[in-house]
């Protein structure tokens, strides 16, 4: 799992501004027998399919919410990966898809008595699916129908989200830049160039430390964490009010 600080300096600065979704996952499914007595399906979000399928559509406003049917019998080896977030690191993956697609580790648990049975069949999705109205409304309740149908599932109905985003909710990437420099500049003077500072954005350089901000400014540490927080509440209000996404736009 990244930290924060791992992440490019804009993607940190969206993070520390994105509304994320809150979702009432009540009532879940509990699970009514053992695992030693399930047989289970995977479902992936890193966009895996097999030669011989169309790829994820990397260019599909909003996200490709469409599926793949994966054989439960099929060489992990050959997997490929369409996924169009730019914070996916695929290199691992790439040297073994059990990283994204732990086919093999199942099987194995199976052969150790720890699970029943693996379904004959397992579903990827695309992760990065910042318009999910068709997803929740379409797909996801076909491959549940579908599990359901291969017996021995629980499935709660899943009902479409009427205030989630539509497909055509996205925002052409090559807006980001220009649309983060007029959120900036909505800040005062100090605001902005804290955040700037803090963040290394532009043509400042590596991201300061509240301390070095300070010296440079003037002020105490404490002070200059105010300011920030401050400037990205009034970015998260500029974000909420424009129904934006972070995927749109990074």
């Amino acid at each position: 799992m990244a930290r924060l600080e791992d992440l490019s300096l804009t993607h940190r600065l969206f993070v520390e501004t994105y509304p994320f979704r809150k979702v009432d996952w009540a009532p879940g499914a509990r699970l009514a027998k053992p695992l030693s007595q399930s047989k289970l399906a995977l479902i992936s979000s890193a966009g895996v399919y097999l030669p011989g399928q169309a790829p994820f559509d990397l260019a599909f406003r909003g996200g490709d919410f469409s599926f793949r049917e994966l054989p439960n019998a099929l060489d992990v080896r050959l997997l490929k990966i369409a996924q169009r977030s730019s914070d996916f690191d695929q290199k691992g993956a790439g040297e073994d898809a059990n990283l994204v697609f732990p086919l093999d580790r199942f099987r194995e648990l199976v052969e150790q008595g720890e699970i029943g049975g693996l379904n004959h069949r397992h579903f990827s999705f695309m992760g990065s699916i910042s318009a999910p109205g068709r997803l929740i409304s379409d797909s996801a309740p076909q491959v549940a129908k579908m599990l359901h149908e291969d017996g021995d599932f629980n499935l709660y109905d899943i009902t479409e989200d009427e205030d989630a985003e539509k497909p055509g909710d996205h925002l052409d990437q090559t807006l980001r830049d220009s649309m983060l420099q007029s959120w900036l500049d909505q800040l005062g003077d100090k605001e902005r160039d804290v955040v700037r500072l803090r963040y290394g954005l532009g043509v400042l350089g590596e991201p300061q430390t509240l301390e070095s901000i300070g010296q440079h400014m003037g002020v105490t540490r404490e002070r200059i964490r105010q300011i920030q927080v401050g400037a990205l509440q009034k970015l998260r209000r500029t974000v909420e009010a424009l129904n934006i996404h972070l995927d749109d736009l990074v």
